[in-house]
């Protein structure tokens, strides 16, 4: 917690914090990471303690700005609750900073807050309609809307009346609306709104479903009939607790004439999920806790029609494992020539090609566990389906299989039931009790019966939790307090106090008093919900990313693995095969940041860990090279404090550019490494091609062997050296010498680098970490 020292401030390239003096800004400016543009033309200021007068902030931010304006800024974004409250006899401080600095400033007049995702919400302030403001120099402020940047279905949803739904209240979240029955308290509910990321094409609609008073099909169906037919089309309800809403969500539909999709749980990002997170769908217990994440993300409900019965239909689903083949309906996937997985509302099916789960679909969602439903009733089980079984259940995560309970449909005789528990108990399962006949004494038929079934629609229900866990309370849309607090992502809530300031009369003018009231920014709570989804929705990630590489690489793996004269050993072929396809799209990406690899990398520790297994397991598989690569270093490093005996660290795998004296257009600050054991992904693909990224194993250590400095820029030579070295740091011997030698002949003899093949690719530089000085 801030003890109110001293405003400072400290930044990043144009993003600043300003911050009590005694108080770390790490996990602040971590969090002004998730606002950064890529604009250079944008500078952000992310205000979390005051002085006692705004002049004072305004002098404090001079500096930076000055220098900001110098580097092409024109827009300042001043994230500080009550900036742009417009007074009579008052202008705001974002107009007077606009005047003083002939800068266009963007502020709220009204409660700031920093929203997962990276985007702004501002909650109405000093009217009815507060919100974003943007300031330019001479001309009358402009409403930008609450929220910030602006998304396609703002304005249809700022016209929406409160009241357009009787008995209810409707109120603006930063992903939509949240409609509750009045009188209901709402804090639970709009705590969990602000982990709900804006999403600039579609609107969420948050139900508060819990309690004695839920909200009402009625209710629900006036909120979407006052959207325009546009927004209409693409909004999405969902539970603020997570509760299941296939029964509202029929009712909707059928008042309405018209298909709802509803969520099913609550899309949130949650604690330590990193800059590249993406919102999951997660479920909670009766506490508030996230449990385990559906397979079945979102669902549409469809009205009946001309006779037939209403329905649903999967809309949005994520795979639960991966190397599987889709299969022929959606949600679908193929276990072998005889079977499938489907994914329902509830978990997962196992059944025969051309069956369908519609027979076993009705089961209500449980948020403490995943059915894993299997066969059909009346239907035989062959003994071909356990092997598939048996890789499906070796592919879910943790989490999720310790959640699971099987649930048996179809019969399979006694042998079946032995192999069923012996699967449950090899991976932790729980077994449903079910009907004895369908596994005791049933004969198998000399021909397994596949029979179609034509589908039916599932019984709609509705499990809501019965209460939702204990949350901070929240007052995001509540006035500005003397005091606010600053929840910091992904640490705990923190309440940074104002700077302390003398005794003031309350007789003190306008100008030293407005709007000093709650003038720091409020960052939207995803750490009120807790951090073990996080890993899950990394460790998800990495799966749908090798799900990506078989079928962009899949096939060009299988070819370098037919060439390997050791394509698996004991590993099965399909993981061999997906951990170097998965291994070549990395080795692709560095022409463009690693992508959403980048973001698993810098993220949770398990998803971390994961993706740098699979990926070390895919690299043995390439070839050795040995040679000078080439890597751009950090932006962090103080060239003149590295010196000769520094050792470095390849965190995880360092991707470098190949070189033998070409013409290269090079960082000006060069990392210059011969390399022993590095691997190269591309030279397999076509006989004779030149290497065109050379990857560092995770773990390789590194020596300095000199720094100098060239008509290019800054030159770092290093070496691999054993990762359990016993040479003591800063010591060299004759081999460090002899490969000196030909680092700095390889630098001399190069030829004019005029004319650069390609743009240095940007996965090439900055992943280097000394760690012996």
């Amino acid at each position: 917690m801030a003890s109110g020292g001293a405003p400072r401030l400290s930044g990043r390239g144009n993003l600043w914090v300003v911050h009590p003096d005694d108080w770390a800004p790490e996990s602040l400016l971590d969090t002004s990471e998730r606002l950064a543009t890529g604009d250079p033309g944008t500078a952000t200021v992310l205000v979390a303690t005051l002085p006692a007068e705004l002049e004072e902030l305004a002098e404090l931010l001079a500096p930076a700005m000055r220098r900001s304006q110098k580097a092409g800024v024109r827009l300042l974004r001043l994230v500080m609750s009550g900036a742009g409250t417009e007074m009579s006899e008052q202008p705001s401080f974002a107009r007077q900073l606009c005047d003083l600095w002939s800068l266009d400033v963007l502020a709220p007049d009204g409660r700031a807050v920093v929203v997962p995702g990276g985007t702004l919400f501002a909650s109405c302030g000093s009217a009815i309609d507060g919100g974003w403001w943007h300031f330019s120099p001479g001309l009358t402020p402009r409403r930008i809307g609450m929220r910030y940047p602006e998304p396609r279905w703002q304005r249809a949803v700022e016209r929406v009346n409160r009241e357009v739904a009787a008995g209810h209240d409707v109120e603006h979240i930063p992903a939509g609306l949240l409609v509750r029955a009045i009188g209901r308290e709402a804090e639970e509910a709009a705590a969990a709104a602000l982990a709900v990321p804006m999403d600039p094409d579609r609107l969420v609609l948050l139900v508060d479903s819990e309690g004695a008073d839920p909200v009402t099909p009625d209710a629900l169906a006036d909120v979407v009939a006052a959207l325009p037919a546009q927004v209409r089309a693409a909004v999405r309800i969902a539970a603020a607790d997570g509760a299941e809403l296939l029964a509202l969500g029929h009712q909707v539909a059928d008042l309405l004439d018209l298909p709802i999709e509803i969520v099913n749980g609550l899309p949130a990002v949650l604690t330590d999920a990193g800059p590249y997170a993406e919102p999951r769908i997660v479920l909670l217990d009766e506490r508030g806790e996230p449990t385990w994440q559906p397979y079945a993300e979102t669902l549409a409900c469809l009205p009946g029609s001309d006779g037939a019965p209403a329905s649903t239909r999967i809309v949005a689903w994520r795979p639960p494992a991966t190397g599987l083949s889709e299969g022929p309906e959606p949600g679908s996937l193929l276990l072998g020539d005889e079977w499938q997985v489907r994914v329902t509302a509830a978990g997962l099916w196992v059944g025969p090609l051309g069956g369908s789960p519609a027979a076993v679909d009705g089961r209500p969602r449980d948020a403490e566990m995943m059915s894993l439903e299997l066969g059909m009733p009346g239907q035989w089980l062959s003994p071909s389906m356990w092997p598939s079984l048996e890789r499906l259940l070796s592919e879910l995560d943790d989490d999720v299989r310790n959640r699971t309970v099987m649930r048996l449909h179809g019969s399979c005789g006694a042998e079946g039931l032995r192999r069923l528990r012996r699967l449950a108990i090899r991976h932790g399962l729980a077994i449903a009790p079910g009907d004895r006949s369908s596994v005791a004494e049933t004969r198998a038929p000399e021909t397994p019966v596949h029979t179609i079934l034509s589908p039916e629609p599932a019984p709609a229900r509705a499990s809501l939790a019965a209460k939702s866990r204990d949350m901070t309370s929240a007052d995001d849309f509540a006035p500005p307090a003397p005091r606010v607090t600053v929840s910091s992502l992904p640490s705990a809530l923190m309440e940074p106090a104002p700077a302390a300031a003398p005794e003031r009369d309350d007789a003190v003018t306008a100008s030293t008093t407005t709007p000093s009231a709650g003038l720091a920014v409020h960052v939207g709570r995803p750490g009120e919900l807790p951090t073990g989804r996080d890993r899950q929705a990394e460790i998800d990630l990495v799966r749908r990313l090798a799900t990506e590489a078989m079928r962009t690489h899949g096939e060009e793996a299988g070819r370098i693995l037919m060439a390997s004269s050791s394509p698996g050993g004991d590993a099965p072929p399909h993981a061999v095969q997906e951990d170097l396809a998965l291994t070549l799209a990395y080795a692709d990406s560095v022409a463009t940041s690693l992508g959403r690899f980048a973001g698993v990398l810098s993220g949770a520790a398990r998803g971390r860990e994961a993706l740098l297994a699979r990926l070390d397991a895919g690299l043995h598989r390439l070839p050795v090279f040995r040679g000078v690569v080439v890597h751009g270093a950090p932006d962090t490093w103080d060239v003149h404090r590295i010196i000769p005996g520094m050792r470095m660290l390849c965190e995880g795998p360092v991707a470098a550019v190949p070189w033998e004296g070409e013409p290269l257009d090079m960082p000006a600050v060069r990392c210059m490494v011969w390399s022993e054991t590095g691997r190269r992904p591309d030279m397999p693909r076509t006989t004779g091609q030149k290497a065109g990224v050379v990857i560092l194993l995770a773990g390789t250590r590194l020596q300095v062997l000199a720094v100098e400095k060239d008509e290019d820029g800054w030159c770092v030579h290093l070496r691999e050296i054993a990762a359990d070295t016993t040479t003591p740091t800063g010591t060299t011997d004759g081999s460090d010498s002899q490969i000196l030698s030909r680092l700095r002949e390889l630098v001399r003899s190069a030829p004019a680098r005029v004319a650069p093949r390609s743009p240095w690719p940007p996965g090439c530089s900055g992943s280097l970490s000394i760690v012996d000085r």
